[in-house]
């Protein structure tokens, strides 16, 4: 026997035991007599099957009404015979669906109101170990919801630990081998034919490798990491604006890790303009031609540009880490304006 089932059978005895004891004096008390052995016989057999309850609950609580309505149907006295049908159907409604339960409740009252004659009678018995059923029903569900929810939020952190550590490792190492290979190459291809041209197509496929693997990996964790959204989110930010800002973007889609650099320098960008510019409008425009998207922030402000900050050198960190360059400054005609160049023709989307 399982552990579940030797426990419900001791509880199952104790019931049957207890109830046949406390019937007599249960009796007594409304004034009627209570010695026939067929009446102790439904008892015990009724409570006896409370043994199944959790194995089998239906089967259980089909037996152990079917046994009360009998006890009931023989004239037999109400008291503490009735234990083992509440604590059957209240077992009954802890385990199963409520609509489970309420057809089993609605029949046995049905059968003990037709029966007995007394509509009153089976609902104080049926309706209270139903409702309790029910009550803790919804209490352990409830707990069981939200130790899941504990359990998927500590993985969700989990995950995004380990993204943001691969991301912090692996991709500062391949960033930093994609700049010294643009710097080698750079200073070769000013020297011109003093360096063998293999070397210099090896330091070319190591930059393009390491943009390239920088650009997946980038978009490998951008699920786990929350990364910032695409240009298709600028209108949203635009509207939050506190001062009009015009768009104008070119038809098209850029790779993801292109099309997130763009969003992040333009929120950047703009959030400079409401900081320092002392603007009243603002103009972004979007272009992509020949592999390269184009972005542009221009704004009318009067406050003189301070010296580069975070912010700017971060916009220009984000460029130049995919093959881009950005510039930043007054305007001739006043204003300031940060324009950047991102060349994605060798990403895939």
């Amino acid at each position: 026997m399982s552990r579940t089932l030797r426990a419900d059978a001791a509880i199952a005895a104790v019931i049957a035991a207890a109830s046949c004891l406390a019937q007599a004096p249960a009796a007594a008390n409304q004034g009627l007599r209570f010695d026939d052995p067929r009446g102790y016989a439904l008892i015990a057999a009724t409570a006896l099957c409370l043994t199944v309850r959790r194995t089998h609950p239906m089967a259980c609580v089909i037996a152990v009404l079917a046994g009360t309505h009998a006890y009931l149907l023989a004239g037999f006295p109400y008291g503490p015979a009735l234990v083992p049908a509440m604590v059957a159907l209240g077992t009954f409604a802890f385990l199963r669906p409520w609509r489970h339960t309420a057809v089993v409740a609605a029949a046995s009252y049905a059968v003990g109101a037709l029966s007995t004659f007394e509509p009153l009678a089976p609902a104080i018995w049926l309706i209270p170990p139903a409702a309790t059923g029910l009550a803790l029903a919804t209490v352990r569900d409830t707990r069981r919801r939200a130790a899941d929810r504990d359990r998927e939020l500590h993985l969700a952190r989990e995950r995004l630990r380990i993204a943001r550590e691969v991301h912090d490792a692996v991709g500062h190492g391949l960033a930093v081998i994609t700049m010294h290979a643009g710097v080698a190459l750079h200073v070769i291809e000013r020297r011109g034919a003093a360096t063998p041209t293999e070397v210099a197509e090896s330091l070319r496929a190591i930059r393009d490798s390491g943009r390239a693997g920088l650009a997946e990996l980038t978009s490998a964790i951008a699920p786990l990491t929350g990364s910032p959204p695409g240009l298709s989110a600028l209108p949203a930010l635009l509207a939050r604006m506190p001062i009009p800002v015009s768009l104008e973007a070119a038809p098209g889609e850029p790779p993801s890790t292109v099309d997130r650099v763009a969003y992040r320098i333009a929120q950047e960008a703009l959030t400079n303009v409401i900081r320092h510019a002392r603007a009243t409008r603002a103009h972004v425009a979007i272009g992509a031609a020949d592999g390269v998207l184009t972005l542009s922030i221009v704004d009318d402000g009067t406050a003189p540009p301070g010296p580069e900050g975070a912010g700017r050198a971060g916009m220009r960190e984000r460029a130049e880490l995919l093959g881009g360059t950005l510039t930043s400054g007054s305007e001739p005609g006043g204003g300031f304006a940060v324009r950047a160049r991102l060349p994605y023709g060798s990403l895939e989307p």
